[in-house]
């Protein structure tokens, strides 16, 4: 008689994911969540000392920071809080060379970021950003994703195909059950399972959840992801800060916008035109096409509790059967979130909350804190949290319940320098939750710090969107 197969002990587990962040993938949810502090210090420690050592001769920003700072080691997880990049270290370009198409410059600075060799790609022909992106993919292993914020910058984040499939494999294994939470799911099986997605915004794009729901369709089928539009554009989604910005000082007449963006001016009308019919198209074939079967819907609280109230209102409850998924992104864009909300999105679906996934992270992260029951977000041990004092940015204590400024160490980042400081102020709790998930969990009040200037998130992404196509086309 065989013996049943059992996890490594969980001192081996700790070695592997020193030596491999991204074996977490690999190990069942349960016991990620369950291994001691001691063992998840000795991985941090050791982890960040691992990629420092890697990475300080190979990415020029980390190895001037790491100068200028005066660090040769990490000894300890306060050696590591000098190294975390600002947020505006991934828009430290000047406008004026997305605004001249200068991506030849553009590139040479991005080659600051990355262990990846940019030095022999061609940029002749480049003009705008979607190009420069395709440019990138095409000779190197980068899709660089990026993000906008309202003082006009986009930041750009490069991140090999490598990275993005981790990534994907992380969303998948935060599905998985902890004790006995959710501990009824069924895993999706490539090949058999053909499970639709459901996304209320634009389908393609270099947004993390755009590329995301590309690796979906390559690993699930083709025709998958359900989306009322087609693409999120990089170009107008950079035209949408620079919008914000500009209105602010009463300067909209005085923006550069490239002549090439102007000469798709019918095309981004007929987009505009074409917008609310296919949104009602899409909820169409949400509801009619695909009522009592399996599927995923996937956005943020308000894009599924705006749409789970859309079809309340027309009559619509329990439209989906009970094994199907909700996955959302935390936050709402007013960021009040309303009572009852997910009350609402189990009813117009008829999934149950135990099939809800709500989810905090950002762009920079390659795996983000899931809700437990106790309303609290629990981040992977790959994650080193750290809680900055919000004026002076030095280290809170790793104990007890602490609020600030948001930063972390990405032990998942494998070419690109994984340390970050936010914009987000969160309470840190190092006490353990009631739920039984070890380690460090963020409670559910988190918000931006004023001062500092947002992006713009996946809640406002789709309206920043539609502001920047109404301005070009009134403005041209």
């Amino acid at each position: 008689m065989s013996a049943i197969p059992t996890e490594p002990p969980r001192s081996e587990l700790i070695d592997t994911l020193i030596d491999a962040p991204e074996r977490y993938v690999d190990t069942s949810y349960n016991m990620i969540f369950s291994i001691t502090d001691e063992q998840r210090e000795r991985l941090w420690i050791q982890g960040a000392r691992r990629r420092f050592a890697e990475m300080r001769p190979k990415i020029a920003m980390l190895e001037t920071l790491a100068a200028r700072q005066g660090v040769d080691a990490i000894a300890t997880l306060d050696d590591l809080a000098p190294l975390l990049f600002k947020a505006s270290t991934y828009n430290s370009y000047p406008l004026s060379w997305l605004e001249k198409g200068d991506f030849e410059r553009l590139t040479r600075w991005l080659d600051k970021l990355t262990v990846v060799d940019l030095s022999h790609v061609n940029m002749a022909g480049v003009e705008l950003i979607e190009e420069w992106f395709a440019a990138l993919a095409k000779q190197t292993d980068l899709i660089v994703c990026y993000s906008t914020t309202t003082s006009g910058k986009m930041t750009f984040l490069p991140r090999t195909v490598a990275e993005w499939q981790l990534y994907w494999r992380g969303g998948q294994w935060r599905l998985e059950p902890f004790g006995e939470e959710r501990a009824h799911y069924r895993p999706l099986v490539p090949g058999v399972d053909k499970v639709p997605i459901f996304f209320p915004g634009p389908k393609g794009g270099n947004r993390p959840f755009n590329i995301n729901l590309s690796i979906y369709e390559d690993v699930y089928g083709e025709g998958l992801v359900k989306a009322p539009s087609a693409y999120m554009d990089a170009d107008l989604m950079s035209l949408a800060g620079r919008i914000q910005e500009a209105s602010k000082r009463g300067e909209e007449g005085m923006l550069a916008i490239n002549p090439r963006l102007l000469a798709r001016k019918d095309e981004i009308a007929q987009i505009k035109t074409d917008g609310p019919a296919q949104y009602a198209a899409w909820v169409d074939t949400l509801i009619n096409a695909h009522r009592g079967q399996r599927v995923w819907v996937l956005g943020t609280m308000g894009s599924v509790h705006a749409l789970a109230r859309q079809l309340l209102a027309e009559g619509t409850t329990g439209a989906f059967t009970q094994d199907s998924l909700i996955s959302v992104g935390s936050g709402f864009p007013d960021g009040v979130e309303p009572e009852n909300w997910q009350e609402e999105v189990y009813s117009a679906f008829g999934i149950p909350a135990r099939n809800m996934n709500i989810d905090f992270g950002m762009g920079e992260m390659m795996s983000v804190a899931t809700r437990c029951l106790h309303r609290h977000y629990h981040l992977p041990p790959t994650t080193i949290p750290y809680i900055l004092d919000v004026d002076t940015d030095e280290v809170r204590p790793r104990s007890g319940s602490q609020t600030g400024r948001f930063a972390f160490f990405d032990l998942l980042a494998s070419t690109y320098w994984g340390g970050f400081v936010s914009g987000d102020q969160v309470t840190l709790n190092w006490n353990p939750c009631a739920c039984g998930r070890t380690g460090a969990y963020l409670s559910n009040e988190i918000g931006k710090i004023p001062e500092d200037g947002e992006k713009i998130g996946c809640a406002g992404s789709a309206q920043a969107h539609d502001d920047a196509t109404e301005f070009l086309l009134e403005n041209s």
